[in-house]
């Protein structure tokens, strides 16, 4: 080996050491292990040295540069070395400018890798919303407030989102003034009248608040923002705009919400609420559900054959070769390929353009029509960032396909926030209380054994020999109301009873049977089926009001004048009592009676089979049929006289039609129809009314602080002139000034029909649902119940539910 090839191999090696480590000098040790030396085998002198070595130990470090060099590579170094220093003293001062810039350079460098390395902030979609110190503080604020449009007011109240247009939201002009002001009057204006709804106008002005969110609004202020209108400055109702700054109680936590999926990327899908008022929402791909991965998959199949139909054979070879499809989609697109072709083979070149319309809808939805039945799922908000455009949703479950009737049915009651079963079944838990009245609660055909005790008969009024009867829907099984009529000797006056069935005598107080009824609070009407605030123990059996049987109830008498007034004396009369009803009419065959003539009512076969009356209907042994008509025909009269005297003095009904089905043996409808309300509907609407009227009065006697109330606001005066409005433009005049007017113009629209033979009034009165605002509940003796005390009474509405 040459000198000169060893003073390389040498050279290298000081360059990697030097390269690999800091050099720091290390006394030399008798143990040290020369580490030059231990790598010698792998590396031998002659053959070339890579340029990287195995990372050496500090230890190896320091004996290599300890150890003495040779006596030719110490010679080659210090040559080398003499000519470096010889070198750096002609350009000294050269290379102190170079290092000078090399180090500013490297200073600019690390701030900038600094700067890139901090994490990029991101925009805020949204305003942050006052934190609870901030809340309460704005509260005590508002408690000194002047007016609504003071820059202190907070107003308190759910937010309500238009469900045609979800930009809009408004919430009720309520300014915070404490906690005891939950029901106080609406603000008014300086010219005295009301201040219309707070306007939330825009995603952004909502603040991430879903529909029916607790939320605290303030007013946005006039500069740079017009918050008043002409129709304002001439005196109507005023509408302010206003921003969400606090959520103070959040429906989103438990709420769940029904939709759709839609894929927007490869790696979020889009959830779509089947409630237009709820925000969408996002998933992403990672808890995607399986059902909807598997129809993104179809789609995607689906696409790819309608795709390669164009390109033949030899592509759909190429996509199976590939392994983007399987071997049956493989042979699902030879098939549909060699169909276009045969196909196409005499089809016209030119399409129509419906023809043309209809493939590109096609192609745009990858094959699938727009319509195409789609899972429905239910989903649970996340916590919504204020620099998220949409929430995150979690999917709980999946319901079924749309234009499946159980799976459209569970939607619609999971939407409206039923979380119970959606058969109306009820837990053992709440059962247990009523097994020592039916040995098994939960059947809903077996009959009852219980039988009313005698000490429970003492304690109230039996009537089970007077002439009682109830009269509802042909299908109904609930029969919790029935009516009596007596004239009063010596007079033309009537005293009428009022029969409700006395389910608290089974419901015990705080038990856990009490406490679900509460939380449904309501029987749930659907086409098909219904869902029951009571087990069907109570509502369809012990508390059914059926003929043959003695039942609790709660009655109410009240003295009536056959031209419909409502006499003093003799005195309401409200006590709990025991009856036994002597027949079950439906409408229809209660309105047969009162149309037919009294002397052609029999008691016979023939006659029941004419009025096609079921055996339910058949008046008990001891009844006549023509006694209870004749009853019904003495209550309709007096109801009809009542009614007309109540649209006399301001009284307002609204009847719009009611769409009905008829049904097959699987529940499915088969026929829709417009359900016929006639007099005998009206009968018992008007004398159920009555009794509300008078068990109302008689509570607030008893409680006056704490009885319950419901008042009916009056309309939205803005909606209710643009409504008039539009049927001045198509040359009818309404007039809007009180209840008694509106009626008195809607009677005038009565005979009128449109061009396709629709009734003017039925027109009319749809429009009147819009400014008609809901039913208000308070308490009596409260500052709400005075200040709309004497407006409710002026705009009444009767709707019965």
């Amino acid at each position: 080996m040459t000198m000169k090839k060893l003073i390389k191999e040498r050279i290298v090696l000081c360059r990697n050491l030097i390269r690999s480590f800091i050099i720091t000098p290390q006394s030399s040790s008798s143990s040290t292990t020369n580490w030059r030396t231990n790598n010698r085998s792998k590396f031998p002198i002659g053959k070339p040295v890579p340029s990287s070595l195995p990372p050496p130990t500090s230890a190896d470090f320091a004996t290599a540069v300890v150890a003495p060099p040779s006596s030719e590579f110490a010679k080659v170094i210090s040559v080398k070395l003499e000519s470096k220093k010889a070198g750096a003293a002609a350009g000294g001062a050269t290379a102190m400018q170079k290092g000078q810039k090399d180090e500013k350079h490297v200073r600019l460098k690390k701030k900038k890798t600094t700067t890139e390395a901090e994490p990029k902030k991101r925009k805020p979609m949204f305003a942050e919303h006052l934190s609870i110190i901030e809340l309460e503080e704005a509260k005590r604020a508002s408690n000194s407030a002047s007016s609504i449009r003071d820059k202190d007011a907070l107003i308190i109240a759910p937010i309500r989102v238009n469900r045609k247009n979800p930009r809009k939201a408004y919430v009720a002009p309520h300014v915070y003034r404490g906690e005891d002001n939950g029901a106080a009057a609406a603000e008014k204006n300086t010219t005295g009248t009301s201040i219309r709804d707070i306007l939330i106008d825009g995603f952004k002005e909502r603040n991430r608040a879903l529909n029916g969110d607790i939320v605290a609004v303030k007013i946005l202020q006039e500069k740079g923002r017009k918050n008043s209108t002409k129709e304002e400055a001439k005196g109507d109702n005023e509408q302010l705009k206003g921003i969400v700054v606090a959520i103070v109680e959040s429906k989103s936590e438990d709420m769940k919400v029904t939709g759709y999926l839609r894929r927007t990327n490869a790696s979020v899908a889009r959830f779509i609420p089947m409630d237009k008022r709820l925000s969408q929402g996002l998933v992403g791909r990672s808890k995607w559900p399986k059902e909807f991965k598997n129809e993104v998959m179809l789609k995607k199949e689906e696409a790819e054959t309608a795709g390669t139909k164009k390109g033949g054979e030899a592509e759909a070879k190429a996509l199976l070769d590939s392994g983007k499809i399987t071997q049956s989609i493989y042979k699902q697109m030879l098939s549909a390929i060699r169909k276009e072709k045969e196909g196409s083979a005499g089809k016209n070149a030119k399409k129509d353009p419906e023809e043309k319309k209809a493939a590109a809808v096609k192609k745009k939805s990858g094959g699938i029509p727009e319509d195409a039945p789609t899972m429905i799922y239910v989903a649970k908000y996340q916590k919504w960032s204020i620099h998220q455009n949409l929430p995150f949703v979690n999917i709980v479950e999946s319901i079924g396909m749309t234009g499946n009737i159980k799976a459209e049915t569970q939607a619609l009651l999971s939407e409206a926030g039923v979380d119970y079963d959606f058969d109306g079944k009820f837990l053992p838990e709440h059962l247990n209380c009523l097994e020592k009245y039916m040995e098994d609660p939960s059947s809903e055909t077996s009959e009852s054994p219980w039988t009313i005790p005698d000490e429970e008969i003492k304690k109230r009024l039996d009537l089970r020999n007077k002439r009682i009867c109830t009269i509802d829907p042909t299908t109904a099984r609930d029969l919790d109301d029935a009516l009596s009529i007596d004239k009063i000797p010596g007079t033309n006056n009537y005293r009428v009873g009022v029969h409700i069935a006395d389910v608290t005598h089974f419901l015990e107080p705080g038990s856990e049977l009490d406490k679900e009824a509460k939380k449904r609070a309501t029987t749930i009407y659907l086409v098909q089926k219904s869902l029951p605030m009571l087990p069907r123990v109570l509502s369809e059996n012990l508390c059914s009001l059926a003929p043959k049987v003695d039942r609790l109830a709660f009655s109410c008498f009240f003295t009536m004048s056959q031209s419909g007034k409502l006499l003093s004396e003799p005195k309401p009369w409200y006590g709990k009592t025991v009856i036994r009803t002597c027949c079950q009419l439906d409408y229809k065959t209660a309105q047969k009676l009162i149309d037919a003539k009294t002397d052609d009512i029999r008691d016979d076969p023939e006659y029941y089979d004419e009025l096609e009356m079921a055996e339910r209907m058949v008046p008990i042994e001891g009844v006549s049929l023509k006694d209870v008509a004749q009853d019904i025909k003495m209550m309709n009269k007096i109801a009809v006289a009542r009614r007309s005297d109540r649209f006399r003095t301001g009284s307002l009904a609204l009847d719009r039609n009611k769409v009905a089905f008829m049904l097959d043996e699987n529940q499915l409808p088969v026929e829709m129809f417009n359900y016929l309300r006639q007099d005998s509907n009206r009968m018992i609407e008007e004398f159920m009314l009555l009794a509300n009227l008078l068990v109302a009065e008689k509570i607030e006697r008893v409680f006056p602080d704490k009885a319950l109330m419901r008042m009916q606001p009056p309309p939205d005066t803005k909606q209710l002139l643009e409504m008039q409005g539009f049927l001045k433009d198509m040359g009818h005049t309404i007039h809007v000034s009180s209840a008694l007017e509106l009626h008195q113009s809607l009677k005038r629209l009565e005979d009128k029909k449109t061009e396709n033979g629709t009734s003017l009034r039925a027109i009319a009165e749809l429009l009147l649902t819009k400014p008609m605002k809901l039913a208000m509940y308070t308490c009596s003796g409260s500052p709400a119940t005075t200040a709309n005390s004497s407006s409710s009474s002026s705009s009444s509405s009767s709707r019965k539910k």
